[in-house]
């Protein structure tokens, strides 16, 4: 998305979370778990960092 609307990343994810906030989705029924990757190659989620 962040290359799609040529916004930094803080940015989408603000709007994203201002979908939730505003109860235009509800987060249990659209988000699963995600993981962000990182420059160094690790992946960080909600469980700490991991390499794939």
């Amino acid at each position: 998305m962040v290359e799609l609307f040529e916004r930094d990343k803080s940015v989408v994810s603000w709007h994203i979370n201002n979908v939730f906030k505003e109860n235009e989705l509800e987060r249990i029924s659209v988000v699963a778990k995600n993981a962000t990757t990182a420059l160094d190659g690790k992946v960080y989620s909600e469980f700490g960092p991991t390499r794939f």
